[in-house]
Formats: C-alpha cells, structure tokens, sequence
C-alpha cells in the first residue's frame, strides 16, 4: 500500500499545529480541496497583535482562527475524533484499522522521551505525531513527525517508550455542498473589507516595548500564516473559476507577505539585541499598516463570476 503522508506532505502546509499539518499534509496528499479550509484564516492587524500584547496569547496556543479540522468537520470534508484512555494494547487494533484505510494515526506523545533526539523539542506539551503503514507481522511502523521534521521505521514497542495514551483519529467525509459554499464566498470577503476598513485604527496607538517584543513577533508570525491562507483561498477559486484576481491586487498582496516576513526577521533580531533599539521595528511595522489598506484598495477588483455548482 502507498504511504498516506510523506516528509514533502508537511512541506508549507501553513498549519498553527501538530494536528494541523498532518491533517492538511494529508488532504494534500489526497489531492483534496484543503485550500477551501483557509476561507476563515483571515484576521485584522488590530485584534491579532491586541491579543498578544493585551491579552498575552501565546502562538503555540493561539485560537483567533478556527482550525482546519474543526472546519472540515462542518463543512463535510473531513474529521478528526479525539480518543483518550486509549491502552498501548489497543493502539495495534487501531493502526490495523488505519492501515487497511489507508490513513494515518496521530497519536499524542511525549516528546521529552521521544527517540533520542531532544535537540529539537515541539512548542506544545500536547505533541502529536503520525503512525501509518503497520507491519503487523515484522511489528513495524513508520513514525513522521512535523517538528523536527522527520520520518522514522520503526518497532511498534519502541512506542510505547513515548505514548501519551491519546489519539485523533482522521476520516475522511467527502460530502460538501459546493454550491452552498461558493455562494457564501461574496459573504466572506465583504466581511474581511469590513474587517479592515473599520479598523482605521490598524493600531497606530499599540506601544510595543521591550518586553512585549516577543509577544509582538509571535503576532507578526500568525499574520504571516494569515495572509499566506487567504492568498491560497483565493488562488484556488480563482481556478474552480468563482472570481478572478487582478494583477495589481496580486502585486499588492504579495508586497503585504514579503514585509510581513521581513518584520518577522527585524523582531526577532531586535529581541536578540535585547530590544536596544526598538525604531527599525516600529517602522517597519508602520509599513506594513499602509501595505494592509493598500491591497484591501485593490479588493474590489476581485471580479466574482456567476457562482453555480462546482467540481471539488
């Protein structure tokens, strides 16, 4: 049987989590339509950098944007149940099944016992990483996990060193009303113009000092997975046909993405010198304001087309 992940399914799947990546590294694989999960992601300046600044959000736990799993599950796509408890011994029965489904396991693992390598450690103390292709018989299984990126063949009893009793189990469901969902995406993007427009306080007045220049890149780093999400969006209606892009709005946006990277760069530098001087970043910062109304000036050169049943 084909492998249902690959170390290139993790690649650039502009996922907030574990269970994010491998959930959209598997649609990708798929070849389903993981791109229509994006059609939340997008979130306002304001409120983002407000909630790790204010509320002191941390990145590896941020929940401003719905995720991708949640959203499948809503729309019909797929899903991801949550077992607990689950004993080592019945970890086998599930890989079996999983196996003969072609589709992996995640599994929650502690990562501080996990193989021998600790000189990369995951963000979250809820690690989860992938299971599939179970050799009953050799009892052997391949192990990929996202953080540090990497794919291991291995004793089904060298897991049970690291199992943290938990599992997603991931199914796929298929049975999306396109029609619904495409009638909705006029909807969306109003909401995101909104969103930006009355945000006239894209905020001028947000005092970042030293202290908060980790919570401000962590910040920068969601607008970051942000935008690339709502470029992706609208490059794959674009080719189901449902609108057309312009190439100014285009250029636009992808001026936004590469300040936005480049900021994230500047913070992180700043927070490395200590925060010593703080003018390069809040400069930078006040260009990237201006680049968010600039594209948002272009979005209504995003030309809608007569919005009917749709291939997936």
């Amino acid at each position: 049987m084909k492998d249902p992940l690959t170390l290139e399914s993790l690649n650039n799947t502009l996922g907030f989590s574990c269970i994010e990546n491998h959930f959209i590294g598997l649609l990708r694989h798929y070849k389903l339509p993981y791109q229509a999960l994006f059609s939340h992601s997008f979130v306002p300046i304001n409120e983002t950098i407000s909630s790790f600044i204010d509320a002191e959000q941390k990145y590896e736990y941020y929940d401003g944007i719905k995720r991708v799993h949640l959203y499948a599950k809503e729309i019909g796509l797929a899903q991801v149940d949550y077992v607990q408890n689950v004993p080592f011994e019945n970890l086998e029965t599930m890989l079996e099944k999983s196996y003969a489904a072609e589709m992996p396991l995640l599994i929650k693992v502690d990562h501080q016992s996990m193989l021998d390598d600790k000189s990369i450690l995951p963000w979250r103390n809820d690690h989860y990483v992938s299971l599939f292709s179970f050799l009953k018989r050799e009892r052997k299984v391949t192990l990929l996990d996202d953080n540090p990126k990497r794919m291991v063949f291995m004793d089904i009893d060298k897991i049970k060193e690291f199992y943290g009793g938990e599992v997603q189990v991931i199914s796929i469901l298929d049975r999306v009303n396109w029609d619904t969902y495409f009638r909705k995406v006029i909807s969306i993007l109003g909401e995101v113009l909104y969103s930006i427009n009355s945000s006239s306080d894209i905020k001028s007045d947000i005092q970042i000092t030293s202290k908060e220049i980790v919570s401000f890149r962590d910040s920068i780093g969601i607008l970051r997975i942000s935008r690339r999400r709502f470029i992706s969006w609208l490059d794959w209606l674009e080719e189901k046909k449902v609108l057309t892009i312009s190439k100014l709005f285009r250029e636009e946006f992808q001026k936004l993405i590469k300040l936005l990277d480049k900021l994230y760069m500047v913070a992180e530098i700043t927070r490395l010198k200590n925060g010593k001087d703080l003018l390069p970043m809040i400069r930078l910062f006040s260009e990237v304001k201006m680049q968010e109304k600039s594209w948002a000036e272009q979005l209504s050169s995003v030309q809608l087309q007569a919005v009917g049943e749709k291939d997936e």
